[in-house]
Order: structure tokens, then C-alpha cells, then sequence
């Protein structure tokens, strides 16, 4: 697969980070595995759990499929066990490939007899000085002889070879306590003084169900994790001083001094006994709080403690269990929300220093059966979205249960989706607006509804098709499920991308290529979704670990598996990319959200904003196409920006098709389809078409994307996006047209000239037309240009796309917005479009990064 083996991953990590770490000595006698020997049942687990970690994978030596390997240290009491690393192997992600370095590292702590998993990875050491960051690998990791802690050391040396340092750290478990605590000191042992280092442990725990308090503006003190899990709670807690920004301070220790870290790591069966572990570790006043239900049966339903002012999640816990509950908080003002799936009940709840307790009642249910139709009476594929009319809140349908899964799960889940079947369910008391949609081609049906105890409330919905998509096909090409970090299934995803109009849907899990066929033929949907196969590649650079770009690899061949073009781990990007190309030559490289983060490739490769002029060494042009709409909305920073980043490199002749997808992992509030592409195709028929086609295509930018409005650019009549065509005379006709669903407002419509707007077209359609703009122009070009067109709506698109702004306003959410691909015109009669700027992006020097 071209992953690396942890002794060259290892060596590599010691080159690139300057740390000089020491030929590994060979492991003590302490290999097999120390245990504090309490008593003759602690010895025996010990050698009972030896026995079972050795033995997985069938060879003693080998790495197991756990992360586990024949020799690792465990330290236990007879009641709880840990696991320490004791050899040289590389952690794997979320996704399973390789980042830090696991020896030296605990891998994973629970009751005895719970089994392992290879859960967490704790206590690497962290340096980052100046704007750099080393993660180092322990040189030696020794147990103690009575087998009460165990020691791991590394030695290093920052850039200069006089500031020399050694890192030493303790695990040491407290006899019947479930805790581990974790010391480690940095020793200056070179000539030099460190100055300004940050000093931390490496924390890793894979589930995606965990909550944190600490806040740096609120809760200062509140520096720990809590991650439930089947069985029990793992709580990781820092004991140490922050600045006001929350990083570890910087200490500046001159030879010979030395500065100490304390962290302690905790587990428990119950999750209210682990909270009031940690609040003592932080000495942290604390008072138990009860938690009765009222009318709830066994079953799955959440509870979450929330501060009331900031929103900080102090306790959340799937149950089945309706007996009372204690959970420890401070003193202050909280929300208990009840989860009780669909009925969400809350209550305000004071902490101070006497016991207190809350009782949540589940209100009365009702039923509700949905039916959506379309004009000719038949049953349509459609979305059913429930939103609470104040005092009635939104319902929350069941989700996965991510503690059982260790998986993502969706955290808002207020539609439905009856597919090509009536659908009961029910809903707690209360009034509701109910909304029926399709996508963007349909109409919205929207209708007002109270809900009485047991009581049958029908609703039948109607949505028509009103825009004609004749020769487009509507492509999400960017999506998740539960197969990566995605919190719904394959048929759940297929459901809903249907249900918001979209005709192929490209799976596209990180590492994962997921066949999406199967679910198809499971939905019945057969004749409403084509569906390609690719995968999302997460390259991480080897210094810290951080990523430097997402990208999209599509179509594969879902009969393979997993990632085998090269190693993800680098410090560039360019050799990946070639790789890349050479093992799948037909597949689209797509450049993910590129200004997303600070690791996205253009903010990561420091591509000029204003003119595309300049980027950091190294920067790859060499892809296909670039999403340039991640999500709905244009007026996130990501979307904005790449926006322009894509008119700048279009004026220095760098053509890299835009397309536009939902990156959506789970349904409500991440809606499929919202951002999507329309491709150009000259057959639509669902059952035949042309997926090669669909995919040239994308390729060749015969597309243009939206969130909503269906927006048509012709040239000389013939002409579409991704064509280029000459004219000597420097005078073209443009068409234009613009189509809507009567939900979807549109106000304005730009034609952009070589990144300059040209003309703005108001739209003064009658309210509720389809038809928004029919426009013919005349362009007289002095010199080559691009031409594209934008369209801009000043309405909200909820509650279709439920996305808030970030001030919380539903209406000023997410509003219309379309870009086509460009048309290039030769007006110098040399045969290619020539662009406005020079065809060049200089490398920034090495001390501008």
C-alpha cells in the first residue's frame, strides 16, 4: 500500500524534525508485561491478559490488528489495566493511517476483563517553539522493577545543536483508583537556554462522542475530556496552567533547569463517579445533581448538561436506563435537555453548593402519517422536515448511537423520508410546520399542524416539478457516511439525496470507497440515482501531524479497497499528486474546501488572494477540477474566497473547472445537494446514462454550480460553459437564462468579464414565476476574455437547508446563489485564449512562508 514501516516512519520523523533520538535499546525482561501485583488475581490476569495481547495477529512478534504487540507493557492493580507501547509503530487516525509514533504511549485503559481496543493514544511528547511544532519519539521505556510505573525517555535538540533537551515520563497507576497519573519533565541538557517552548503530552481519543467544559474565556480551570464509551467513561485531565488563549504557557528553561507537566488519565463504570474524580483532581468545588424521569420506558434517549450562558457541554450520555442519574457540576446555570427520541424536553437547572435534583417528564405522543405526491398523484421521493412552533420544540428523531458505534451522529434529526411508501411516526403534542420539498426543481409544500395525544393526524403533500433540467444532470460530488466520519448509513444517504433532487451522487469516504449500488436496489430508487464510487485522501505533513489539503479522487473501482497510490504522509504535496495520476490516470482530482482551514491547500500553499500571483514553493497545478462551493452557502470565508482564488487563477489562464458539492455528513443542517453541479449531458434518462459522460463533463467544465437557482449561459447560440471559440471581429452574443422554483428567490444577475462585472441584470420576475431571466446581450471584446455569469437571491432557503447564521437567524441563513463555468473567447485569431494576466505563479522565497 506504500505505507511506511514504523522504523522508517520513525527514522524519517527523526530527520525531519531535528531531534536526535537514540538507537532503541533492546527491551528489558520487563517485556513481558509488569504488572502492580496486588494480589494472586492481579497476577493472574496479568498473565491471562499477557497471553491475550501476545496472541493476537497469531504470530507473538507481530503487530496485531489492534495495535497491540507481543512485549507491550500493561499496568494494572487487579482492577483496572493499562497498556503502554513498547516498540516502535505508528499510531493510526480515525481513518487508519499512520501519525504519531505509539511507543512510549499509553494505548489504552479500562476495568480488567473489558477487553482491548486500542482506543487512545496518550503521552507523546509535544515541543512547539517559534512557528514550529515536534512531535518526538521516546528512545527507551522501561517498567519499574516492582511494576508500579513506567518510565519513557527521549532526547532531542532544536534547531541549534547547543540547545539539547531530554523529556522523561511517569505513568503511575493509584492502587484502586482508576487513575493514571502522568508526569513528565523537560530538562535543559544543552549550553543554551530554550527559549519561549510550549511543553504538552500528545491526547488522542478516536470516538467522536466526548465532552468538554473547558473554555478559556469561561472555564479556565475546567481542563479535561470526558469520552463515554460501552461499559464505562475515559476522563483526560490537564493540570496544568494555561495563557489566556488556553495553549500551554511558555517556559524558557536555561541549562540544567528543568519544567514539569501533570496530566492525569481516569476511568470509571459511571460517568457521574468520573466527573467527581476529575472535579477533585482540578480541587474544583462540585455538588452531585439528581436527574429523575418521569412517563420514559427503557429505551435509547440522550441527556445533555449544558452552561447555560456559553453552551459548554459538561455531561452528555446516551442511555437505555430511565433510573435517576447523578452527574457532579459546579456552581452556575445550566440546561438539562432530555433527548427522548423525537420528544427533546429541557429544563434550567442552579447549582450551588446543597444537592439539588430535576425531574424531565416525557410528554404525550401522537401519530403522524406523511405522504408526499406529485402532480399525477403518485408517490415521490421527498423530504418531510418538522420544525416546533414556539413552545413546541423540533423534534430530534432517533440517531446512531455513537457510543456503541464509537462513530459520528447526528446531533439535529427533524426530517424524514418516505420514499415511495406512506410513513407513520410519532410526534410529541404540540404544534408544528411541516414542510414537504424535493429539491430545487420542485415545489415546497408547507402546511401548519397540531398534534394531539394518541390521536392519527394524514398529511399528504404535494410538489411538482416546475423547472425544466432538460440535458443536466444534478451531481453532488462530495459526500460521507458512517464508513468514514459520516453519521448515516449507506441506504440514509441514498434516501436523501434523492429527496433533494440529486440524480448522481459520488461516494466519497475518507480511505473508503463505498459502493453505493447495493443501497440503491435495498431503497427501491433504482430509477432516480446513478452512483459513482471515489474517496476523499487527507494528506498530513510529517512535522506535526496537521493536514495540508483534502482532495477527491473519483470514479474507482469500488472492487478495490481502500488507498494504494502512495504514502499520505509528506512533507509536499506535487510527488502525492504524480502518484496520484500515474496509479489512476482517468480519475478526477478534486481539491477539497481549499480555504477552509489553515491547512487547506491554498491557505497551506499561501496562494496570493488578490491576483493569484505568487504561492509557496511547491504549489501543484496539475489538478482537474476545484470545489469551489463547499456547502451552501457563498458567504462562508471558504466559499467567498475560493471564489475569487478561481477568477484570479481563470485570468492567469489556470482553468481548473468549478464544481460545487454539500460535503455533507450527516442530513439536516449538512442537506445533500446544497451546494451541488449541473452537468451537461445529452441524455437524462436516470436509467442509462452516460456516468463517463457525466464525469467528462465535470472534466471539461460543461457545468455550473449552485445552491439552488438553475442558471444557462450560451455564446453565438452554440457555445457553453468549458468551450472556447474565436471571433476576429471581437463581437459575441451572449444568452442567458435563469429558472427557479417559486421558493427560491433570485435578485440579481452578474455577467463577469476577466473578473470584472460587466453588467448587472436586475430580475423583476412576477412573484411565484419559474421563469426568472431570458436575456440576450451583446459583448464587443477588445482582447481575449473568459465569461461567466452570477446569480445572487436575496431570500433565505430555509427551512430546506436548515444552515443558521452565525448569529442564529434562520432567515439570513443561506441565500440563492449560481456561478457558471467560464466560455473563452479568442478575439486575436491565434486558435487559444490568451489570458489577462501572465501565465504564472511565482514561488514565494523560503523566509515569506
Amino acid at each position: 500500500m506504500g505505507v511506511q514501516t514504523p522504523l522508517l516512519m520513525a527514522a524519517n520523523r527523526d530527520r525531519l524534525y531535528s531531534v536526535q533520538v537514540a538507537e532503541r535499546k533492546p527491551l528489558m525482561k520487563t517485556r513481558t508485561f509488569f504488572a502492580l501485583l496486588l494480589s494472586a488475581a492481579a497476577t493472574a490476569y496479568t498473565a491471562e491478559a499477557t497471553t491475550e495481547v501476545s496472541a493476537r495477529g497469531g504470530q507473538p512478534a507481530a503487530s496485531s490488528s489492534n495495535g497491540f504487540t507481543a512485549g507491550d507493557h500493561l499496568l494494572s492493580d487487579g482492577t483496572f489495566v493499562a497498556v503502554v507501547g513498547a516498540s516502535s509503530r505508528p499510531h493510526l487516525d480515525f481513518y487508519g493511517y499512520p501519525t504519531t509514533n505509539a511507543y512510549g504511549s499509553i494505548l489504552d485503559f479500562r476495568h480488567r476483563g473489558a477487553g482491548f481496543d486500542n482506543s487512545v493514544m496518550i503521552g507523546s511528547p509535544i515541543l512547539s517553539y517559534e512557528s514550529r511544532r515536534l512531535y518526538l519519539v521516546y528512545s527507551s521505556v522501561e517498567a519499574t522493577n516492582d511494576g508500579t510505573a513506567i518510565h519513557a525517555v527521549a532526547t532531542g535538540q532544536l534547531d541549534d545543536p547547543r540547545q539539547r533537551f531530554e523529556v522523561s515520563t511517569t505513568y503511575s497507576l493509584r492502587p484502586g483508583s482508576g487513575i493514571i497519573d502522568v508526569r513528565s519533565r523537560l530538562l535543559n541538557t544543552g549550553m543554551e537556554k530554550l527559549e519561549r517552548i510550549r511543553f504538552s503530552l500528545h491526547y488522542e481519543a478516536k470516538p467522536f462522542y466526548v465532552f468538554s467544559p473547558y473554555e478559556p474565556s469561561r472555564h479556565r480551570e475546567l481542563r479535561f475530556e470526558v469520552v463515554p464509551r460501552p461499559g464505562y467513561s475515559l476522563g483526560w485531565v490537564d493540570l496544568n496552567p494555561r495563557d489566556e488563549a488556553g495553549n500551554p504557557l511558555r517556559v524558557s528553561p536555561a541549562p540544567g533547569e528543568a519544567h514539569e507537566i501533570r496530566y492525569a488519565l481516569t476511568v470509571d463504570s459511571d460517568c457521574g463517579h468520573l466527573l467527581a474524580t476529575i472535579y477533585r483532581l482540578l480541587d474544583v468545588e462540585a455538588t452531585p445533581v439528581v436527574i429523575r424521569f418521569e412517563d420514559l420506558e427503557a429505551g435509547p434517549f440522550e441527556i445533555v448538561v449544558r452552561d447555560l450562558a456559553g453552551g459548554s457541554v459538561f455531561y452528555r450520555a446516551f442511555r437505555d436506563n430511565p433510573s435517576p442519574l447523578t452527574v457532579t457540576l459546579p456552581p452556575g446555570t445550566y440546561t438539562v435537555t432530555g433527548n427522548f427520541f423525537p420528544a427533546v424536553v429541557e429544563t434550567v437547572l442552579t447549582v450551588g453548593r446543597e444537592a439539588t435534583e430535576r425531574t424531565l417528564i416525557n410528554p404525550a405522543r401522537g401519530r403522524v402519517r406523511v405522504a408526499v405526491r406529485d402532480e399525477t398523484g403518485d408517490p415521490v421521493p421527498g423530504k418531510v422536515t418538522f420544525l416546533g412552533l414556539h413552545p413546541t420544540p423540533s423534534p430530534y428523531f432517533q440517531p446512531h448511537d455513537p457510543v456503541k458505534s464509537g462513530l459520528a451522529w447526528e446531533e439535529v434529526k427533524n426530517s424524514v423520508f418516505p420514499g415511495l411508501a406512506d410513513l407513520e411516526l410519532e410526534l410529541p403534542v404540540g404544534t408544528y410546520l411541516v414542510s414537504a420539498s424535493r429539491g430545487p426543481e420542485h415545489t415546497l409544500d408547507q402546511t401548519v399542524v397540531e398534534v394531539l395525544a394518541d390521536q392519527l393526524t394524514e398529511l399528504r403533500f404535494l410538489v411538482e416539478r416546475v423547472v425544466d433540467t432538460k440535458g443536466l444532470v444534478a451531481v453532488d460530488p462530495h459526500m460521507h457516511t458512517l464508513k468514514s466520519d459520516g453519521s448515516v448509513t449507506a441506504e440514509e444517504r441514498v434516501m436523501s439525496v434523492v429527496a433533494e433532487g440529486i440524480e448522481v451522487a459520488v461516494a466519497t469516504d475518507h480511505f473508503f470507497r463505498l459502493d453505493l449500488k447495493p443501497a440503491v436496489k435495498v431503497t427501491g430508487l433504482n430509477d432516480y440515482l446513478a452512483v459513482i464510487s471515489g474517496s476523499e485522501i487527507s494528506i498530513r505533513n510529517p512535522l506535526d501531524y496537521e493536514y495540508t489539503l483534502d482532495f477527491n479522487l473519483y470514479p474507482l473501482d469500488p472492487g478495490e479497497s481502500g488507498w494504494s497510490a502512495v504514502e499520505t504522509l509528506s512533507d509536499e504535496v506535487a510527488s502525492i499528486f504524480e502518484a496520484t495520476r500515474r496509479r489512476y490516470p482517468d480519475a478526477l482530482i478534486q481539491i477539497n474546501h481549499p480555504r477552509y482551514s489553515s491547512w487547506d491547500y491554498l491557505n497551506s500553499y499561501q496562494l496570493d488572494p488578490h491576483s493569484a500571483a505568487t504561492a509557496r514553493e511547491g504549489f501543484w497545478t496539475g489538478f482537474d477540477v476545484l470545489e469551489v462551493l463547499n456547502g451552501p452557502s457563498l458567504r462562508s470565508s471558504n466559499n467567498s474566497r475560493t471564489v475569487k482564488d478561481w477568477l484570479n487563477l481563470l485570468a492567469r489562464g489556470f482553468f481548473f473547472p468549478a464544481v460545487a458539492s454539500s460535503d455533507a455528513h450527516q442530513i439536516d443542517t449538512e442537506e445533500p445537494g446544497y451546494s451541488r453541479t449541473y452537468a451537461y449531458v445529452t441524455d437524462r434518462d436516470l436509467k442509462n446514462v452516460d456516468l463517463d459522460a457525466v464525469v467528462e463533463s465535470l472534466r471539461r467544465g460543461r457545468s455550473f454550480v449552485t445552491n439552488g437557482p438553475i442558471v444557462e449561459l450560451t455564446v453565438n447560440d452554440r457555445h457553453l460553459p468549458g468551450d472556447t471559440l474565436s471571433t476576429v471581429e471581437g463581437e459575441i452574443e451572449i444568452h442567458i437564462e435563469v429558472r427557479a422554483a417559486p421558493w427560491i428567490s433570485v435578485d440579481e444577475v452578474r455577467v463577469i468579464v476577466n473578473r470584472e462585472i460587466a453588467h448587472v441584470l436586475p430580475v423583476e420576475a412576477a412573484p411565484g414565476s419559474v421563469q426568472r431571466l431570458r436575456r440576450d446581450l451583446r459583448l464587443e471584446l477588445a482582447d481575449d476574455a473568459f465569461i461567466v455569469v452570477e446569480v445572487t437571491g436575496k431570500g433565505s432557503l430555509y427551512p430546506v437547508v436548515q444552515v443558521r447564521s452565525k448569529s442564529g437567524l434562520q432567515a439570513d441563513a443561506v441565500r440563492p446563489y449560481a456561478l457558471t463555468n467560464p466560455v473563452f473567447v479568442d478575439v486575436d485569431g491565434n486558435g487559444r485564449f490568451d489570458p489577462p494576466l501572465p501565465k504564472m505563479i511565482r514561488p514565494l522565497p523560503p523566509d515569506s512562508e
